[in-house]
């Protein structure tokens, strides 16, 4: 069973960088979450066992949405778990934190997570064109979103996919 524990930057941040994740999160990610004062950090745990992290931002009170962040450890990927932690993510925030909005973005070179992300019922707001400099290159970040309504039209009352 998969569990969001309240946890802290120092807590979850090497699942978001180790070698093979690091090419999916920005160059300034330390910088830009380890003081960050209003991001939620959580540790994601499957039966105790710690499998990645996840960090709430950029929540707007009055237009109640929230972005996120996720990184799954990278020795747990391709096994289910970013389906599974991405389903117990979206019940948190739709059925527990009555969010309205939920959004991302995502490089446009993370096609694995942009197929998750469609699968789960997501859709694609916008591309923002050469916007991050990556590995020698310019690379599109896709910002992607499912409103309130999107995610009762998907999901059953259990939370699961219907």
């Amino acid at each position: 069973m998969i569990e969001l524990i309240k946890s802290s930057f120092d807590a979850i941040k090497d699942d978001f960088l180790e070698p093979l994740n690091r090419p999916y999160f920005s160059n300034n990610f330390e910088l830009k979450y380890s003081n960050c004062k209003v991001c939620e950090f959580f540790k994601v745990a499957d039966e105790g066992k710690k499998i990645g992290g996840i960090i709430l931002h950029d929540f707007d009170k009055f237009s109640n949405r929230i972005m996120f962040t996720i990184a799954i450890s990278t020795k747990l990927q391709n096994v289910g778990f970013g389906y599974e932690v991405m389903k117990r993510l979206l019940k948190y925030l739709f059925r527990e934190r009555k969010i309205r909005k939920v959004f991302l973005e995502v490089y446009d070179t993370n096609r694995r997570a942009i197929k998750l992300y469609q699968k789960l019922g997501f859709r694609k707001e916008g591309v923002l064109k050469e916007h991050t400099y990556k590995e020698g290159k310019y690379i599109d970040l896709i910002i992607m979103a499912m409103l309130k309504r999107e995610y009762e039209n998907n999901f059953g009352e259990d939370g699961g996919v219907k």
